[in-house]
């Protein structure tokens, strides 16, 4: 979905994270190791926030609330800190601890963090190696050549065989 992690903007940073169960989200922001929470606002299924003063390099995950019945895939739990689905950098590798699994149990020092990054620069497209319409078409030439009826057998399986009409004539016919 588009739009969706975290972007940098004038003077400071979108975030957004499709939760359409939960209840709530919060962004949580991090300076070493206090932590900020800024609450975001639903749009649909999409929670967002713009935060002024972000830049590249800020760590953030999100906390959402919302029904705890795991019988019905529902964990939500607001002790535990989430990572953005759509983080295009993390700050350190996931490891599991048994800590993750146990309601109410505070998980920020476990997960890692989302990383605002700036934008890659924008890529230029290269240019078509065919025009519009066109592709490339690879064929062993023995093996689409040799058993064609209307080419000569003298010629069936070599180069000169693709330059036959009857060749040319069923290539078109396939689009090439």
């Amino acid at each position: 979905m588009a739009g969706l992690g975290a972007r940098l903007v004038r003077g400071g940073a979108e975030f957004a994270v499709r939760a359409p169960k939960a209840a709530g989200v919060m962004l949580c922001l991090f300076d070493g190791e206090t932590e900020a929470r800024v609450e975001m606002t639903r749009e649909g299924d999409v929670w967002r926030v713009r935060v002024p003063g972000v830049k590249a390099g800020q760590l953030y995950g999100y906390r959402a609330e919302g029904e705890w019945t795991p019988e019905k895939g529902l964990w939500f739990d607001p002790a535990k800190l989430l990572v953005d689905p759509y983080a295009t950098a993390i700050d350190r590798p996931f490891r599991y601890d048994p800590l993750l699994g146990q309601y109410g149990a505070e998980t920020d020092g476990l997960v890692p963090r989302g990383v605002v990054e700036k934008p890659l620069a924008d890529v230029k497209p290269a240019s078509p190696v065919f025009a519009a319409g066109g592709l490339i078409y690879e064929i062993n030439v023995r093996g689409f050549t040799m058993r064609h009826p209307l080419v000569p057998p003298a010629q069936r399986g070599t180069i000169g065989a693709l330059a036959h009409p009857a060749v040319i004539a069923h290539l078109k016919k396939l689009g090439v």
